[in-house]
């Protein structure tokens, strides 16, 4: 990792040199000519908004452009804000469902170069077999291969279908803005992650911040969540039941028992898909899930309202009910979720897509990705 000061920009620029993830960070210097929240507001727009590298946006942003305040967004900035180059979808999914009072946005899709649309690729310390990583990678050229055959396409409302068939894989520029704490809270989240490619985020997070605070990260969480499956995977039932008549709706359960709410996340986790049988459980297991809690806080996974199947719908649909600031529990997105299991699901049972995409054919079957890979 390469971290450069850049006091004429009043940025700092951290970039890995790892080919799988392409990742570079750029944190606002909140001084200078940045110490009027407007003139940050005015450039994370620029950025937001424009196809452009955002060395590019930053070398040519003149600090007067935020006077016009008529043309610009009003964004929620805070002591730290950062721009990510080349952030996956699934991570900014993760991390916008875990900080829902902090500033996270990802860029347009209008905005993305389609001849230019990266992917995180495996890295070899999670696959040393390279015919495993290359039958990945064939599958994400694929998926973006029909973004940009759609994306073209001369066929009237078909340009507004594309985003649909980008992988999760794919990758994106997103704005992060959020106070000291939730910065700590960040990093350490990142550290602690059993995903290499957050930890490798952590790392540069961490080298941002080590000039003014050192962190100390703490695995307790993970641990606590871990001892939590382990109780209750032997009271769930083994057999999924995918509920048809709760797809196209979603709906808020409000459960005053965090205990309860808690049991019913975590039974999503095993049964991402929803149990045959209903989860049956007694004053003891609640005693016993309740001293675990104590530990340590669990964040929404212990308080999150909305889970409905969110394993099964699109990641589009998921992307638009966080934009909207609900909370989301995400098996899809969970380090602890049982990934042979559900790389077995059958097809029918493994996605959804919009409703109106069901008249025009050659789009869905555009979605259809060769199966040519094994794990």
């Amino acid at each position: 990792m390469k971290l450069i000061r850049r006091k004429d920009l009043n940025i700092e620029d951290i970039r890995t040199e790892e080919y799988w993830n392409r990742f570079r960070i750029f944190s606002i210097l909140n001084k200078e000519d940045f110490s009027n929240k407007l003139a940050i507001n005015a450039l994370v727009g620029n950025c937001l908004n424009s196809r452009e590298s955002t060395l590019s946006v930053c070398k040519s942003f003149q600090s007067n452009q935020f006077k016009d305040r008529s043309t610009q967004e009003i964004y929620n900035i805070n002591c730290r804000t950062y721009i990510i180059e080349n952030l996956p979808i699934f991570t900014y999914m993760k991390l916008s469902n875990t900080f829902l009072e902090s500033f996270i946005k990802y860029q347009d899709w209008r905005y993305i170069d389609k001849d230019r649309v990266f992917f995180v690729r495996i890295p070899k310390e999670i696959a040393k077999s390279m015919e495993l990583r290359k039958s990945y990678e064939r599958i994400q050229f694929k998926s973006i291969a029909n973004y940009r055959e759609i994306l073209t396409s001369k066929v009237k409302d078909y340009k507004k279908y594309a985003k649909y068939l980008l992988p999760l894989g794919v990758q994106n520029r997103a704005v992060l803005s959020l106070n000291i704490n939730k910065n700590i809270e960040l990093i350490n989240k990142l550290l602690c992650s059993d995903l290499v490619i957050e930890n490798q985020l952590g790392d540069m997070f961490e080298m941002i911040l080590k000039s003014d605070i050192e962190i100390s990260p703490d695995s307790q969480q993970e641990v606590v969540i871990k001892e939590i499956l382990e109780y209750l995977k032997d009271l769930v039932s083994k057999e999924q039941q995918l509920d048809e008549e709760s797809l196209s709706q979603f709906k808020f359960k409000y459960v005053t028992d965090i205990v309860e709410n808690l049991i019913s996340n975590f039974e999503m986790l095993i049964n991402p898909l929803g149990s045959k049988e209903e989860l049956e459980f007694d004053y003891n297991d609640q005693v016993n899930i309740g001293k675990l809690m104590k530990k340590v806080n669990l964040g929404t996974i212990a308080t999150s309202k909305g889970a409905l199947l969110s394993g099964y719908l699109s990641v589009m649909d998921i992307l638009e009910l966080l934009e909207n600031k609900y909370h989301l529990f995400i098996p899809l997105l969970s380090n602890f979720i049982d990934i042979d299991k559900e790389l077995d699901r059958p097809a029918n049972k493994s996605f959804s897509l919009p409703k109106d995409i069901d008249k025009h054919l050659d789009i869905k079957r555009n979605k259809d990705l060769p199966r040519d890979i094994e794990l």
